[in-house]
């Protein structure tokens, strides 16, 4: 792939893959800047550059470029976890409902059980129906 680059400033360097092994460039700071936000500090790193990154990708602060259209491995999971925490909101939703009109027990217990498979939500659909079906097993055998 190839990329413009454009110096801003006289003393930009151009950035090279000169690390052996690097999955990036090597990109070198023009200017350092220490900011102080709402109680919150960081650096600020200018590099002088500007990149011409091509339509659908995306530049990572290495230098890699990657495409927007795939989605990572992270992004996928955080999507389930939550996918799985909103079915056993919604489950806990309709459980303080019937709850509020009934009173029962079995609606109370419901309650406290969806709000805690909601900690569950990192395991897949599977696991946390293994998990559910196990608690109404135990529960029923009481």
């Amino acid at each position: 792939m190839k990329v413009k680059i454009k110096k801003l400033v006289p003393e930009a360097i151009i950035p090279k893959y000169e690390t052996l092994g690097a999955s990036g460039m090597d990109i070198y700071a023009t200017s350092v800047k220490s900011v102080q936000e709402q109680g919150y500090g960081y650096i600020e790193y200018g590099t002088g550059l500007a990149f011409e990154v091509p339509e659908g990708y995306g530049l990572a602060a290495n230098g890699c470029f990657f495409d927007k259209s795939r989605q990572g491995f992270l992004p996928e999971i955080m999507e389930r976890m939550y996918n799985d925490r909103v079915v056993y909101k919604e489950k806990m939703i309709a459980a303080q409902k019937e709850y509020e009109a009934t009173k029962s027990k079995q609606a109370s217990k419901d309650i406290s059980r969806y709000k805690n498979m909601q900690l569950f939500f990192g395991l897949s659909h599977d696991d946390i129906e293994s998990v559910d079906n196990s608690l109404t097993t135990h529960s029923r055998s009481r």
